[in-house]
């Protein structure tokens, strides 16, 4: 339970790309409609950027302008110590996609082999850059 705490923390440090745009936040609920078939490619930058998180190594290239300002390296310290010991996931999941304001929010449903569970949110600009990394628990 204390590490659903601290990866709730984390998120709230990836997550303020978003506010420095003025972008909507987005609902964490289910949408309405069915979740759209996942897109391989957009599912494999996701896992990857994941993966760079846990190692605390994020491919800056990848973020857009505000997010990459706002992603700070004591920011990404502080999620890779909540989500770097709980290994490689054993499942990536996409949950839903939310559209809103030209920005596309892809959440994942992220499984380990210690059956924790965690929603990983990577928002995503029109121009395709990454503007917002989100770790929460899951909903």
């Amino acid at each position: 339970m204390k590490r659903i705490a601290t990866v709730a923390f984390a998120a709230l440090l990836l997550a303020p790309a978003l506010a420095a745009a003025q972008a909507p936040t987005f609902p964490t609920a289910a949408p309405a409609a069915p979740t759209p078939t996942p897109d391989p490619a957009v599912q494999a930058l996701a896992q990857k950027l994941f993966a760079q998180i846990q190692a605390g190594n994020l491919d800056r290239s990848q973020l857009n302008a505000a997010a990459a300002a706002d992603i700070t390296a004591d920011k990404l310290k502080t999620a890779q110590g909540a989500v770097a010991s709980l290994g490689t996931p054993v499942t990536f999941e996409q949950e839903r996609v939310l559209q809103r304001d030209g920005l596309t929010a892809y959440v994942y449903l992220v499984t380990f082999g210690n059956s924790e569970k965690l929603d990983f949110s990577m928002i995503v600009d029109g121009a395709g850059k990454i503007a917002g990394l989100q770790i929460f628990p899951p909903q």
